[in-house]
Parts: structure tokens; sequence; C-alpha cells
């Protein structure tokens, strides 16, 4: 499971409590079990413009301590000075460009970097996650066309007629391997993501 956050220290707050709550569940794949488990969880980061584009020192540490960083070579985008970390709200298109860029280029690393690997998920770094139920969801899925989360929807309106847009919602989902495979391979995404 790769989980997307941001290189600032309200975020690195968050991602100690979920290494010290849901993460120390049983079956999670962690440095202090020598990355032994059903689920390995692992932190999305890009460059942030807080720190001009690098990686802080605190975030070069931190990886150092807990070997479950991965820092992607993309910029993370700005955040729109209202929005706050921990309140609903729009983090202005940038960002959002930057964090579907960044979702993109996870499933991208995680289909190769994991090829045995059944399934590939996505989290946000303010979920609580009960592990062993979600990891025992998951042995009882099929293991081919799996797309799982929350399920919503929007429409558009497009030359004169409405078109249903349906996806799931970005704090949870999963993907079986074949999805993951036929979502990277996709040469229009891959070129925008790139």
């Amino acid at each position: 499971m790769g989980i997307s956050s941001t290189d600032d220290e309200a975020r690195r707050t968050r991602r100690n409590l979920q290494r010290s709550t849901c993460w120390r569940f049983p079956g999670v794949a962690t440095r202090a079990n020598d990355f032994t488990g059903a689920m390995l969880v692992l932190y999305v980061l890009g460059r942030h413009p807080s720190h001009g584009y690098d990686y802080s020192a605190a975030l070069l540490e931190e990886a150092a301590q807990w070997n479950d960083v991965v820092a992607l070579p993309m910029n993370e985008g700005r955040v729109s000075p209202e929005k706050k970390a921990g309140v609903e709200g729009y983090s202005g298109i940038e960002a959002s460009i930057g964090m579907t860029r960044k979702t993109y280029m996870w499933f991208d690393l995680a289909h190769r970097l994991f090829p045995t690997a059944r399934y590939i998920a996505k989290g946000d770094d303010d979920i609580f996650l009960r592990v062993p139920l979600f990891v025992a969801h998951l042995r009882l899925l099929p293991r081919r066309g799996i797309y799982m989360g929350l399920y919503a929807g929007s429409s558009l309106w497009v030359k004169d007629r409405s078109i249903d847009i349906l996806f799931m919602i970005g704090w949870c989902y999963t993907l079986s391997r074949d999805v993951a495979e036929a979502l990277v391979s996709y040469e229009p995404l891959r070129r925008l993501a790139y």
C-alpha cells in the first residue's frame, strides 16, 4: 500500500500516528519485524515547494529511521493558502495535478518493484486501517478485475449531454495487479504523468 503524503511537519505527525497505531496490527511488514507480513506500507512523497523542491533533512532522517519512505522523482504542487491540513477543502489545481501524478507514479513503481503482489493499494496519511480485516477481505477477492474502494460519482456536461464519471474515493482504494498494469500502460496517461 502506498500512502500519499507530503514533506512537512503536519504530515510527518500523521505518518508517525499511523506507524504507532494501525501499522502495529499483525500482518503489516515493517522494519521492526524485518518486513515480514502480508501487507507492506510505504509513504510516497515528492519534492515539496517549502523546501525549494528538495527533500528536507527531516524527511531523510525519517526515511533512514523507518525504511518506509519512497521519494518519487517529482515536484509536489503548491497547495492553496486557504487549505489547512486535516480540514476538508480544495487544495488547488497545482496540488491536485501533483497528487494525481504521484498516484500514477506510485502504481507504476509498485507494479514493477513488487512483481508478485496480487493487489496494489493507495491510501491517505490520515486513514486508520484495520489491517487484519483489510487483508482478510483481499484474500476473498478474485485476483483479476478488482477496483475496490468507496464508490463515488459525478457528472459533467459535455457537448450538450451529461457524462457520468465513476471512481473510488482516494482515501483508500485497491487495484488487482492486472488493473494496475492496464492503468500504467495506458500511453496517454503515461505521457501526462512523466
